[in-house]
């Protein structure tokens, strides 16, 4: 907030401290651990097209297919 910051974005948010920060009136985006999952497709063809535009040298981008998340869903 004193950077002039808009929201905070965070993948590791305590609740306590949340909560602290919301009762500021700030934005805090919180998609949660393992929030690559949804977007790792995208982030290739992101990275892809930037690394076109840019000339950089990369032998492949690809999404993982390792799931690493702790939790299973219900």
């Amino acid at each position: 907030m004193a950077a002039g910051a808009d929201a905070y974005v965070t993948a590791d948010f305590y609740y306590h401290t949340a909560h602290d920060v919301l009762a500021d009136d700030f934005v805090v985006i919180d998609p949660d651990h393992h929030m690559e999952a949804i977007a790792k497709d995208k982030l290739v063809e992101l990275v892809n097209a930037w690394q076109t535009e840019n000339n950089w040298d990369l032998d492949r981008v690809f999404a993982s297919t390792e799931n690493t998340d702790p939790y299973t869903y219900i």
